[in-house]
């Protein structure tokens, strides 16, 4: 079995699926929570996953420093994590967000957040009914919905600031091959894979 088999599918290349739910939810009850994640461990889209057969709703979690604290992962397993444990807030100026980018500018439910489950499909009909069965595990899972956000791809494969998408991933060893400017440049400038 690859590295790559059990690493989420959307972490090596986007999916390509013209709609997307991004449910952010913050954790209320951490033995509920666990339990929640523990039953849709299955159900989250791999690399193997959508290399095989890509499914018609993917699903992925995503969490942030502070979730995985309030899910008992004890603090010294990230803390040498500085930039996650920092989060981008604290990061701002480094990472160029100010004046109207400025954290006192971010939307409200997109600031501090435990986690992130995306969804994304193909079809409009079939991610609004994932969604709604997604939002109502929620309170029964120890989590708390905290913010929602609902996206769709624009004509052209065109990202929201006008620049086509996906031209820029890495090539990563056992995953995809290099093209021109992506991968490792070796000092016979050819392009290996990282």
């Amino acid at each position: 079995m690859s590295a790559l088999a059990g690493l989420q599918g959307n972490v090596l290349a986007a999916y390509g699926a013209p709609h997307a739910l991004y449910t952010f939810a913050a954790v209320t009850d951490a033995p509920a929570a666990r339990a929640w994640l523990a039953e849709r461990v299955d159900r989250v889209t791999t690399h193997r996953d959508w290399q095989a057969a890509q499914p018609e709703v993917t699903f992925n979690i995503a969490f942030g420093h502070g979730g995985l604290l309030a899910l008992g992962v004890p603090a010294i397993r990230v803390a040498h994590l500085e930039a996650f444990r920092e989060g981008m807030a604290a990061r701002a100026g480094l990472l160029g967000d100010a004046g109207p980018s400025a954290p006192e500018h971010w939307e409200a439910g997109l600031r501090e957040n435990h986690v992130l489950v995306v969804l994304t499909s193909s079809g409009d009909e079939r991610l609004a009914h994932a969604g709604a069965q997604l939002h109502e595990s929620l309170p029964a899972g120890g989590l708390e919905l905290v913010h929602q956000q609902d996206a769709h791809s624009l004509p052209e494969g065109r990202e929201h600031f006008g620049f086509q998408d996906g031209l820029s991933q890495p090539a990563v060893e056992g995953a995809s091959a290099p093209r021109v400017g992506e991968g490792t440049l070796t000092r016979w400038r050819r392009w290996r894979r990282l």
